[in-house]
């Protein structure tokens, strides 16, 4: 028989050789295959299907994995709602909802925001003081939004809080802030000065944290006491007028402004223009004023004649223990000796301290001034490439 008969020859299966100790074992253990060959096919087969195997474990997955995931969202939200509800907040939360909440204080939901109150630290006996711990972490600018609004927002709003809430006698404002806008300074420094006004047996203590420098400082001015970690940098008191020019780059690449102004003034600080010297003096005035302005209100704070202010407002901060030996701060310190700076203003053995908390539902994710609305994104794109006059140390 030639090789291509033997090649063209049907392959007939045999019986598997007897187990035992013959040279059929042998043969198995030296790694040859049985029946002509045919293990090769066999393997071929299995590798087919390994491969669907693996096709349909990994649609499994894919559908198996969004599922699991749908399930835990789910009953992550009915054990949130079980929760409200055994804490005694799903009737507020539906209130909220419906812009209802707090109707019976009379008031509305901007000058009595809703917050829960949560017991932080200190007493929990009914004839302690009661404290609000308030924090401005960041830099001071307003942003609203349903989700996340900024530091300063949410500041504001705690303050106007703990000023209509007469059990409230006193607040601890925590800053750690280079400062930011001048207005958003400002309208902070006057909320904390109206709840001191509300009730003459208020106080108000500050406590620096890492940073606490010019608009940051200008806050804490309003305090009855200042308190600086020992590591804390805090002055830079002073103003800025900030603003970006490319008029030099336009020119290279052939962009050319085309708007047009009611007076030769109207554009000062514009990006494709450059100021003249009388528009440079005008803007140095306005400077100038403002920050004559930043020095009355800490002179005014701490006690300190405006010329001792002045020679110090330049721009310049300071570590915590110098910034004490100029008056800028009362004690170098902790959380603890703030509490400790109360006592004495408040003249109180006991003290219930307590923080704000707003809780958000999924639909403030979603909505017009959530995090991933385009909106909120264009805004906060716009406000960063603006001109701005600002109380910051940079």
């Amino acid at each position: 028989m030639t090789t291509e008969d033997m090649n063209d020859a049907p392959v007939v299966d045999l019986p598997p050789p007897p187990c035992g100790d013959g040279a059929g074992d042998s043969a198995f253990e030296n790694g040859a295959t049985p029946h002509g060959g045919r293990d090769a096919g066999h393997g071929r087969r299995q590798g087919g299907g390994r491969f669907f195997a693996g096709c349909f474990t990994g649609c499994l997955l894919a559908f198996a994995l969004p599922a699991i995931m749908f399930i835990l969202f789910i009953c992550f939200g009915v054990t949130s709602a079980v929760k409200a509800f055994s804490d005694g907040d799903f009737a507020e939360a539906i209130k909220t909802s419906m812009n209802m909440a707090d109707a019976d204080e009379g008031f509305g939901t901007d000058e009595f925001p809703f917050f829960h109150e949560v017991w932080s630290c200190g007493d929990d006996e009914d004839g302690a003081a009661k404290v609000v711990r308030i924090p401005l972490r960041g830099e001071i600018f307003f942003e609203e939004g349903r989700l996340k609004s900024s530091a300063a927002s949410m500041a504001m709003q705690m303050i106007r809080r703990a000023t209509l809430d007469e059990d409230v006698r006193a607040i601890v404002i925590e800053i750690d802030s280079p400062g930011g806008g001048i207005t958003a300074s400002d309208m902070l420094w006057n909320s904390l000065c109206e709840f001191r006004e509300a009730d003459t047996n208020r106080a108000v203590v500050a406590v620096m944290e890492d940073i606490c420098a010019s608009g940051g400082y200008y806050v804490a001015a309003a305090a009855d006491a200042i308190v600086a970690h020992p590591t804390t940098l805090t002055g830079s008191i002073g103003v800025i007028i900030s603003s970006i020019n490319v008029k030099e780059l336009a020119d290279r690449i052939g962009i050319k402004d085309v708007s047009i102004a009611s007076g030769e003034n109207k554009q000062m600080l514009h990006p494709m223009r450059d100021l003249t010297d009388e528009q440079r003096a005008m803007l140095k005035a306005s400077v100038d004023a403002l920050n004559k302005r930043f020095i009355k209100v800490v002179a005014e704070g701490r006690g300190m004649p405006e010329e001792d202010v002045a020679k110090i407002a330049d721009g310049r901060v300071f570590l915590a223990d110098e910034a004490k030996s100029l008056g800028l701060v009362d004690d170098i310190g902790y959380f603890a000796d703030a509490l400790d700076d109360l006592r004495e203003l408040l003249g109180e053995d006991s003290l219930h301290v307590v923080r704000y908390e707003r809780k958000t539902s999924f639909r403030d994710i979603f909505d017009g001034e959530g995090i991933w609305s385009l909106e909120t994104q264009l805004r906060r794109l716009e406000g960063a490439t603006r001109t701005r006059l600002l109380y910051e140390w940079r």
